[in-house]
């Protein structure tokens, strides 16, 4: 505010043709630069505050959704399958490219039988990463059978037991044409499978070529 007083008074001092319209027109300019520093301060106390502890309840992270210090992302993931199981694999990052977040400060995560929901949160780069992805399935889930396992750099991975199985799924969303840059193939689980999903499709059609 210092600075932004010292702006102005500087400006009166020096002008040469301090008009009315100059004055407004100065006045509206620094009212703006007020709220972006403004901005500014509540976003590195806020980022402070964060590092210090831990979001623990579903009412903080809605206080923290309407904030206007949050970056809002939709996390990468990345799924395979086998004849009983759908594997995904979660990555916090705001790009392939970019490094996952090292630390989760609230991570939060629900399956149901049409899909599943998952919610994490992490500072990175000087930035607030509020990550949100919900996916309804091609076919249900049993909830009974999934299991969340984490590992390095705030990875999260989910294996589920499809419902009904044996069962091969055409694509992981119940919309077939639903299209996302971050949903990927996680390709270590395909090629380790594959040969029972092969195996599996082929029995299925020779036992259509007999009927």
């Amino acid at each position: 505010m210092l600075l932004l007083g010292a702006l102005f008074n500087g400006y009166i001092l020096h002008s040469q043709s301090w008009n009315r319209k100059g004055m407004v027109r100065l006045f509206v300019i620094l009212l703006l630069l007020t709220f972006v520093f403004a901005d500014d301060e509540n976003c590195k106390a806020l980022i402070r505050n964060l590092r210090k502890s831990t979001v623990n309840h579903p009412a903080e992270l809605i206080n923290l959704q309407n904030s206007k210090c949050v970056v809002r992302l939709v996390p990468h993931y990345f799924w395979a399958q086998n004849m009983t199981h759908i594997h995904i694999k979660f990555r916090f990052a705001s790009s392939l490219d970019s490094p996952a977040c090292s630390q989760l400060l609230y991570f939060n995560h629900s399956v149901e039988h049409n899909g599943f929901q998952v919610e994490g949160l992490c500072v990175s780069s000087g930035a607030v990463m509020l990550y949100n992805l919900s996916v309804i399935t091609w076919k249900s889930l049993n909830t009974h059978y999934c299991s969340w396992k984490s590992e390095e750099m705030s990875t999260k991975i989910l294996e589920c037991l499809k419902s009904p199985f044996p069962y091969f799924w055409e694509t992981l969303h119940a919309d077939q044409y639903f299209k996302s840059p971050n949903m990927h193939i996680w390709w270590d689980i395909y090629r380790k499978y594959r040969e029972e999903v092969d195996n599996y499709m082929g029995l299925l059609k020779l036992e259509g070529e007999d009927d």
